[in-house]
């Protein structure tokens, strides 16, 4: 296991779902309130381009399945990829509870992601930006690759240059990280990998994806 999937392994086992996905300040209410927002703009840019029972993609699933959840309930099929198995065995948990049963959870690396076949749509919300930056390019066009022609992708970046409220997130954050592991509790440094608009439609135009519409670092993507 690489070093960054060490981490998330260890996140996924040490800390609550909630801290997982967001980090230390996370809560259940501040976890759906993301989730409603991130939905809205899946079905506005993303499902009206697919057909009612296509595949999709959840791209680091995470141990809430909060992304496929919502999915499956809208009665598309799910593949979920996460890179930490204890992750990928608490979002099973998560579906089953919910009696889900058209997705399949599948443990890979997203940069060496392949599918056995294209998906209609990808979706990776609040992972991409926890890749180390020199596995930027090779996880787009891995991407690239598993999608089906004419399918759209959902990709969260981190910015440069965010705003304030971001900043504050942030620095809390990694206050109460600090606090925790000088108490010896389960604080976690991970990697956030940052670009600027301009660095990102370089790197995107590397890869042949059509940059739709950018929502606040939510880039709808096309092949």
């Amino acid at each position: 296991m690489k070093w960054y999937s060490t981490v998330w392994e260890e996140k996924s086992k040490k800390q609550r779902s909630e801290h997982v996905v967001l980090g230390k300040t996370a809560s259940a209410k501040v976890i759906q309130m993301h989730t409603d927002s991130d939905i809205e703009i899946i079905k506005k840019e993303i499902l009206p381009k697919i057909k009612q029972d296509g595949a999709i993609l959840d791209a680091g699933i995470g141990p809430l399945a909060r992304i496929a959840t919502q999915l499956l309930g809208l009665n598309y099929r799910v593949l979920g990829v996460d890179v930490s198995p204890t992750a990928l065995k608490k979002a099973d948990t998560v579906l089953k509870n919910h009696n889900f049963k058209n997705y399949r959870l599948i443990l890979q690396d997203l940069s060496e992601l392949k599918l056995e076949q294209p998906v209609d749509a990808i979706i990776c919300l609040e992972t991409f930006y926890h890749l180390p930056a020199y596995l930027s390019l090779r996880t787009l066009e891995k991407f690239y690759q598993n999608l089906a022609q004419n399918g759209r992708c959902a990709v969260q970046f981190a910015l440069k240059a965010p705003s304030m409220k971001h900043r504050l997130h942030s620095a809390l954050w990694l206050l109460t990280s600090k606090i925790y592991r000088t108490f010896g509790g389960c604080g976690f440094l991970v990697t956030v990998s940052r670009y600027s608009h301009i660095e990102l439609q370089d790197l995107l135009s590397r890869t042949n994806f059509k940059i739709i519409k950018n929502f606040g670092g939510i880039y709808i993507l096309e092949k």
